[in-house]
């Protein structure tokens, strides 16, 4: 904070204003300040204008906001009283027509007032009541941050005020009133991290818990399910954010209060006069439903915006979430007393996750908008915007298609001129053929009699197999009342329309399909249904389709995504969508996922040739969405889920082809000029695959300590060991504070008699306990960590070092820690066997570890006090691998990381904050593999970083070598990466796998004058004793460009290696 002002009683601070009056004659005012009350906050004073303005606690300690328009106007007063020694955010507003009062940037108390504010004096003072009176007494306690604006602020800029000026949505100050993460895993109090407190937390009935939320745990609704809570009534001003998965019909249900956020009979999200899209069965969707308080509406669904009106919804009083209607699972809802704006929502919806490492489920992971289009332009040439295909464009605000390059013509005689009965068109056997003046062009058509029920005469034509055709014919009833055929050999790719009650006489009517053949030949058939029917054809044709005017598609740098689309398809012609497209205009590689009218397909096609993956009939529905999406589940394999109007089709599929896991072009598939498309979506989801190390379970125990507020920090493991702040619920001198933690919240502990105790967790000798802590300088010998007093994991204060101790004796980590900044600490014990880990990096070993029960974190029961901050408390029943403390530290980041990108100076830096090298010789290339590289002269040059991490399990570089015989990376003398006639050898490693260019290999080579990616992993750990870089010592030097230098401290996996080779979606440590 900026400053913070102390009062004693009897004393004030005297702050005076600029000489214009606080109001500026506009009779609009603000007045914010941070107040914390200590031995009373009954009737005291918070500041004083005078006779004009003044704030306040009345006898009942509730804050108060007044002006004095001759006499003094009724007061805003808030109905919850100052807490003591808890800092509070209290702001008066008047706008002309509202005396308004804000408490932790919540509206509290609203007055109507159309007086003019009596403003003539300059001086404010901070503490004191300045009017006459004097009714008000001094404060005791500390303020901060006072604020003046000579105009009403909206409820939006109260919360970023309060927040220090950061925006309203993502701030590390919580900005939902409402905000609930559905983390607790236990009990029936969904617990909130909004600033409207504690008070606002919600009430669970008939819910159960899961661990497959969309961020961490989600709580699972049935039809008798609900959350509620009470709120101030924000009027037309407000937003409801959630992330909903329906595992059961979501027509006509109620999310969110009823008749506030509800959805319609098509399942779509309904917010006052707005309507969005449809919502997909067992599918995350993040629904963001505002009214912005002009009287209008707008629904985001997915961060992209589905729905405005001019008709907004007053909120009222209550929050019902579920409602005892939703049934499926509900994650991360959050209620805004204002309006978010569209980029706002985008935050809301792409944050989360990012804000605490591990926080999303295994099973999902936050999307990221990329593109969408509600195509509402009513006619263009061309979709515009990012959109390839020069044959697509819109037309009454929706999306079509009109392919126009067609191959040769593939009937003979199609135009029926030749021939009585024409040439070629063979009876099968239950017609007369004949030839007929009464043609749709030139002189004649083909006219069918049949002798007998569903007679036809058809024709061979001879295909190709992948390849799409348009097939047409035009057909007119001259008797009969049944319908008329026009179709391709049904046991193949096929088309056909049926046609009933048309009469003698009517014209000409175009049949038209399009479809796309397996085999070479095929038989086109004109006919009808009934004996005695008489039949007129002409003008058949068939042409293939040019395939890359099928497609319109949109660049992004994706290969795991979600896209949707509304469509309306005429039958027996296809529509959908294409994903991973390799290329625009030459596409032999994708996706493709569409509707006949008959079946749903997906396909895939490997240079040229399509396989059917899904081809399952469903009910075709006009306007319902199609939704396809995609993740790798490792590098080498995408997997592929099909929805049609809100249901799974068919299974999950597997694609391992590589010439599509890796396309990046994603968009619209149609084969004919009829179908419309609307309200396409595309998002991104982050790869899908756990980057983390194989074998990762959950903690039995965890405290992530991100409510802020309260006396509870609650166990997000689902085990229910909730933590009490001190020694009971209630407030007191034992309680830890709440203050900002390494990600997100944390406590801050005071060194004499702070602590969080919890029902008890017992560990064998077989565990890991994970933290990270802000140690405070102290002179007490010992704080507790998480023991029992006698035996467990302690700080030691006067060593600045942490121990377990056990047995009376401790045994301590080996690096003294730097005080006053965040560490990662861990102590691992494994059958006894115990190691430290400091910051990602193992630090010390001890022997004869113990296991112990503990119900205290902060002190214990011989007063071991920790003066510091705690924050994301783990413990796991098992002994984590170096490879996951290092995942937990920094998503696994290397110990020693050299970019090689300095321009000057002799420190070659490590990124990881440790093991720098001192440069020799060595220089700057202007361009390297990334940014830049170091050049080596092959006879003096390298990089020595002396002693380096004790643990190596990996090692990964960019080499340009002059030769094929040189010499990378040497660990201690006896361990090093050299090659030898372009053979790749790792010297000293025992049973090393090798990775060149990211792929694994028995026999790796490089070339010369080439960039080339080595990755060398080892399962047996080297000591980096004398590490240097571009140099084998006693052996000999590099000759050549090396780049992007990584050291880990545990075996990495192929996903791994590849995603450094690529630079791909995670990089680890960032």
């Amino acid at each position: 904070m900026k400053f913070i002002v102390i009062f004693l009683l009897f004393a004030a601070w005297l702050f005076h204003a600029p000489p214009v009056h606080a109001a500026e004659l506009s009779n609009q005012f603000t007045l914010e300040m941070w107040v914390k009350p200590e031995t009373s906050a009954a009737s005291k004073a918070i500041l004083g204008k005078a006779e004009e303005v003044r704030m306040f606690t009345d006898a009942s300690g509730y804050p108060a906001c007044q002006f004095k328009t001759t006499t003094w106007q009724t007061a805003a007063t808030s109905g919850t009283a100052l807490s003591l020694n808890t800092w509070a955010h209290v702001a008066c507003v008047y706008n002309k027509t509202t005396l308004k009062l804000y408490v932790d940037g919540v509206e509290k108390a609203s007055t109507a007032l159309t007086s003019a504010v009596d403003d003539t004096a300059n001086a404010y003072k901070l503490g004191q009541d300045d009017s006459s009176g004097t009714t008000y007494t001094n404060f005791i306690g500390s303020v901060d941050r006072f604020l003046v604006y000579n105009y009403a602020r909206s409820g939006k800029q109260i919360v970023q005020d309060m927040n220090a000026g950061h925006p309203a949505v993502g701030s590390p100050v919580g900005s939902a009133l409402a905000y609930y993460k559905f983390d607790e895993g236990q009990g029936s109090t969904a617990n909130n991290s909004g600033n409207g407190g504690s008070s606002l937390s919600g009430t669970i009935t008939s819910g159960t818990w899961n661990n497959t939320g969309r961020f961490g745990k989600a709580l699972t609704f049935s039809a008798s399910s609900s959350v509620t809570t009470t709120i101030t009534d924000p009027g037309y001003s407000n937003t409801v954010s959630v992330w909903v998965n329906p595992s059961a019909s979501v027509a006509s249900k109620t999310l969110v209060t009823a008749s506030k956020l509800t959805t319609s009979s098509l399942s779509k999200p309904v917010y006052g006069g707005c309507t969005g899209t449809a919502l997909t069965l067992n599918t995350w969707t993040h629904i963001v439903a505002v009214s912005d308080g002009s009287g209008s509406c707008k629904i985001y669904q997915n961060g992209v915006q589905t729905a405005s009106s001019t008709t907004g919804v007053t909120f009222g009083t209550s929050i019902n979430i579920g409602a005892s209607s939703f049934v499926g699972d509900v994650d991360d809802f959050k209620f805004y007393n204002y309006p978010l704006s569209a980029e706002e929502v985008k935050l809301d919806y792409n944050q989360g996750a990012s804000m605490v490492l591990g926080r999303s489920s295994a099973s999902s992971t936050a999307e990221t908008a990329i593109y969408s289009d509600n195509f509402d332009r009513s006619a263009s040439s061309g979709l515009g915007g990012s959109w390839t295909g020069s044959t697509w464009s819109t037309s009454s605000n929706k999306a079509i298609n009109t392919p126009v390059t067609l191959g040769s013509e593939l009937t003979t005689n199609g135009d029926m001129e030749t021939g009585d009965p024409p040439t070629g068109w063979v009876n099968n056997g239950v017609t007369t053929l004949t030839a007929d003046a009464d043609s749709h062009t030139g002189s004649q058509a083909l006219k069918v009699t049949l002798t007998s029920a569903y007679g036809y005469a058809a024709r061979n034509i001879t295909v190709s197999p992948n390849t799409w055709y348009s097939a047409g014919s035009w057909a007119k009833r001259v008797s009969g009342t049944s319908y008329i055929v026009s179709c391709l050999d049904p046991n193949d790719g096929w088309w056909a329309y049926a046609y009933s009650g048309y009469q003698t006489g009517i014209s000409y009517t175009n049949h038209t399909g399009t479809f796309r053949p397996a085999g070479t030949s095929m038989s086109y058939r004109l006919g009808g249904k009934d004996n005695g029917d008489v039949l007129l054809f002409d003008d058949v044709s068939i042409k293939a389709l040019t395939t890359s005017e099928l497609f319109s598609s949109i660049t992004t740098s994706d290969t795991d995504v979600i896209a949707s689309t509304d469509m309306v398809l005429i039958s027996y012609t296809q529509g959908g969508l294409v994903l991973n497209l390799d290329s625009s205009s030459s596409p032999l590689n994708y996706l493709l996922a569409y509707h006949d009218g008959n079946r749903v397909h997906l396909d895939k096609v490997v240079n040229g040739t399509y396989t059917s993956l899904i081809k399952t009939t469903t009910t075709y529905s006009a306007e319902a969405k199609l939704q396809v999406m995609t993740y790798h589940s490792d590098a080498n394999t995408l997997k592929v889920k099909v929805y049609y109007n809100g249901a799974l089709v068919g299974t999950e599929q597997t694609v391992t082809d590589a010439g599509i896991i890796s396309n990046t072009l994603h968009g619209l598939f149609s084969t004919y000029s009829g179908n419309t498309f609307d309200n396409f979506s595309l998002s991104s989801q982050p790869k899908n695959y756990d980057s983390c190390i194989p074998g990762d379970t959950s903690p039995v125990a965890e405290w992530k300590m991100d409510e802020g507020t309260g006396q509870y920090a609650y166990d997000t493991s689902g085990n229910s060991n909730t933590g009490t702040l001190g020694s009971s619920s209630s407030s007191n001198s034992s309680d830890p504070t709440w203050a900002a933690g390494k990600y997100g919240k944390g406590l801050k502990f005071d060194g004499t008699d702070d602590y969080v105790s919890f029902s008890g967790v017992t560990l064998t000798n077989t565990h890991t306990v994970s933290m990270w802590i802000y140690p405070i300088p102290s002179s007490d010998t010992y704080g507790n960590l998480f023991s029992s007093g006698t035996t467990g994991f302690l700080y030691r204060g006067n060593l600045k070092k942490v121990t377990y101790f056990y047995s009376g004796i401790d045994h301590l980590n080996d690096t003294a820690l730097t005080e006053n900044q965040w560490h990662h600490v861990n102590v691992v014990s494994n059958s006894g066997n115990a190691t430290f880990y400091i910051d990602g990096k193992a630090d010390g070993t001890a022997t004869g570890a113990l296991g112990y029960t503990t119900s205290r974190m902060g002190d214990d029961t011989y007063s071991e006090n920790f003066k510091g901050l705690i924050d994301q408390v783990k413990i796991y029943n098992y002994a984590r691998t170096a490879a996951q403390v290092a995942w937990d530290y920094n998503r696994g980041g290397p110990v020693g990381w050299y970019k090689l990108d300095e321009a000057e100076g002799t420190i070659a830096y490590s990124a990881s904050g440790s093991y720098n090298g001192t440069t020799s010789g060595a220089t700057v290339a202007q361009t390297g593999k990334t940014n830049y590289a170091y050049t080596f002269d092959g006879s003096n040059d390298f990089v020595d970083v002396g002693t380096g991490p004790t643990m190596v399990n990996a090692v990964s570089f960019w080499v340009k070598p002059t030769t094929t015989t040189e010499y990378f990376v040497d660990l201690n003398g006896s361990a090093y990466i050299s090659s030898s006639g372009g053979t790749l050898s790792a010297t000293g490693f025992t049973s090393p796998t090798y990775y060149i260019n990211g792929a694994a290999t028995a026999s790796p080579t490089l070339s010369a004058g080439v960039w080339t990616h080595v990755t060398v992993v080892t399962s047996t750990s080297l000591n980096a004793t004398d590490l240097d870089l571009g140099r084998i010592e006693g052996v000999g030097y590099l000759e050549g460009s090396l780049d992007d230098v990584r050291v880990y401290n545990y075996t990495l996996t192929s996903l791994q290696v590849k995603e450094i080779y690529t630079g791909g979606a995670v990089q680890f440590g960032q």
